[in-house]
């Protein structure tokens, strides 16, 4: 028996073979991906009526199709690179306080809309800001002064309140618990303070326009209490006061 030679095996199996054309149309064309905005924008604020501006979006992503939003409308967009885009927002759109939310969208296939960011339209805000706590007395207030009264390291206010004196006792945190005391004086003038006596405490003074007298209250401050020995009435004059009548106080019961 006589067998073909292996030549013609090879010859035959390159004559069955169907040659396999591909073709570039049935591949899958390549998806673009989600964009992201990465913080902040630049600028990323505005003061109301401003003007028209350039925008700049810094992220990943981006493609040459890509179109930056505001507010949801189509802003027009030039694309620099796969980081960076910008964006020309219209007078119309800064004309009013309030905020402007950017997005990137990126066309299909695949695509889709990117994380949010903010512009703020807003007025320029003071580096300093103070807030403000109010703190009632019963009547109108004329003349106040700081120290620490009750000695708990805190700072406090006297405040002349017409023919009282109303004690502030700080809470360290702004507000203060008010107690008013009544006085012998007709009306409380400009309070001070100082240690009048020598005896390491804070003390109050303050004069009476009306009667000629100056008021003097002698602080025994203690980490708890505020009382204070009043000597009351002591004349204007060069000499030493006449002191022409005394009042203690105990402030512990009205705090």
């Amino acid at each position: 028996m006589k067998y073909p030679s292996f030549s013609w095996l090879l010859l035959s199996i390159a004559v069955t073979l169907h040659p396999v054309v591909l073709n570039s149309q049935t591949r899958p064309a390549a998806s673009n991906p989600v964009p992201f905005i990465g913080q902040p924008l630049a600028p990323a604020r505005a003061t109301p009526g401003s003007g028209g501006l350039t925008m700049t979006i810094r992220g990943v992503g981006f493609v040459s199709g890509s179109l930056v939003q505001w507010n949801g409308l189509a802003l027009p967009t030039t694309f620099v690179s796969g980081q960076s885009l910008t964006a020309a927002v219209p007078a119309s759109s800064l004309a009013q306080a309030g905020s402007g939310v950017v997005t990137v969208v990126n066309p299909a296939p695949g695509g889709g809309s990117s994380n949010l960011a903010f512009f703020e339209v807003t007025r320029a805000t003071p580096s300093a800001i103070m807030f403000e706590i109010r703190t009632y007395t019963p009547t109108n207030t004329n003349s106040l002064v700081a120290g620490d009264f009750n000695g708990d390291g805190k700072l406090d206010l006297a405040v002349s309140t017409g023919a009282t004196l109303s004690i502030l006792l700080g809470k360290g945190d702004g507000t203060f618990n008010v107690t008013t005391f009544p006085t012998t004086a007709q009306f409380v003038g400009t309070l001070v303070t100082g240690d009048f006596n020598g005896d390491g405490k804070l003390d109050l003074a303050f004069p009476d326009p009306f009667h000629n007298v100056v008021h003097l209250l002698l602080g025994t401050a203690t980490e708890r209490s505020l009382r204070s020995q009043r000597p009351l009435s002591a004349p204007i004059q060069f000499g030493p006061p006449r002191v022409t009548s005394m009042e203690t106080v105990n402030w512990t019961s009205r705090l």
